[in-house]
């Protein structure tokens, strides 16, 4: 990656200095299926950043997210901050931001309540005070499907069991949405923890973003965790219970339609925990093929 190739929106003060020091060291780090990640250093400034490179195909707008990761800032939400955007010489967006840590290795030694915690917070933001769409209630699960699964006609046993859930979901108020929530985006420098990853943020039903995160914890970690999770969730925002099951069956179905799509990491036990939850709720999800 050549930076000076970089048609730069934005720049900070600092990283618009660094920028004229060819002598920067770079880091490949753990990227996600929307793009490639590198940690980027000017040893001269005793400065580190973090470039995200979205494929062109994302579509993505770095002025969004940099204005998206502004608002959390100053609503207190622990996010990094945004040194630079712009595009590359093959139309790429690129995000520049902190690098505010390594991620987790694991659950252990973390309290995951807090992470619960950190979720039910950016769901109690105010939407309305964010450059994010806001749908109508009458919109929000044709939104949210078309959105989180894609190419779902090509899967018709998915599919028939996503339009067999989502009739029984009773609406309520919208909030701000991470989109990915899961222990892989966030990174952490001793106690102190940073949400990464804002790519699929918009306003939607929270109950979903929860879902997501606890049924990733369910199938990758254990049965302890995955509760403290949810319970903790639950004491700060008790209204994410409501129709709760019925949110962790979209997750299932939407990580076996990633699964299929890129084969999504798979633990020696993953398998079964996933063949396990759909016999436990097959009468809804007894027609989905593994």
């Amino acid at each position: 990656m050549q930076i000076p190739n970089i048609r730069w929106l934005y720049t900070s003060e600092l990283f618009d200095r660094c920028l004229s020091d060819p002598a920067f060291l770079i880091e490949p780090l753990q990227s996600g299926l929307e793009g490639e990640v590198y940690k980027i250093s000017w040893p001269a400034f005793h400065f580190s950043t973090v470039f995200k490179v979205w494929n062109r195909s994302s579509k993505q707008d770095p002025m969004k997210q940099l204005s998206v990761l502004q608002h959390l800032r100053e609503f207190g939400v622990p996010v990094s901050e945004v040194y630079g955007c712009g595009y590359d010489d093959v139309g790429s967006p690129i995000l520049v931001t902190s690098f505010d840590g390594r991620p987790l290795a694991d659950s252990e030694g973390h309290d995951v309540s807090v992470f619960a915690k950190l979720l039910a917070q950016i769901h109690r933001l105010p939407a309305n005070r964010f450059p994010l769409e806001i749908p109508d209630k009458a919109t929000v699960f044709d939104r949210l499907i078309h959105y989180f699964f894609p190419s779902l006609s090509l899967h018709p046993d998915l599919q028939e069991a996503v339009h067999s859930i989502v009739p029984r979901i009773t609406p309520m108020d919208v909030s701000v949405i991470h989109g990915d929530f899961n222990l892989g985006n966030i990174v952490h420098q001793g106690e102190r923890y940073c949400i990464l990853d804002w790519t699929n943020a918009q306003v939607s039903d929270g109950r979903y973003d929860l879902a997501w995160a606890a049924f990733l914890i369910k199938i990758y970690m254990n049965d302890n965790v995955y509760h403290k999770f949810k319970e903790s969730y639950f004491h700060e925002r008790s209204m994410g219970s409501i129709d709760y099951p019925l949110f962790e069956m979209l997750g299932f179905l939407r990580w076996l339609l990633l699964h299929r799509m890129a084969n999504l990491p798979m633990k020696e036990d993953t398998f079964a925990k996933i063949k396990r939850f759909r016999d436990e709720n097959k009468s809804i999800l007894g027609g989905v093929v593994l």
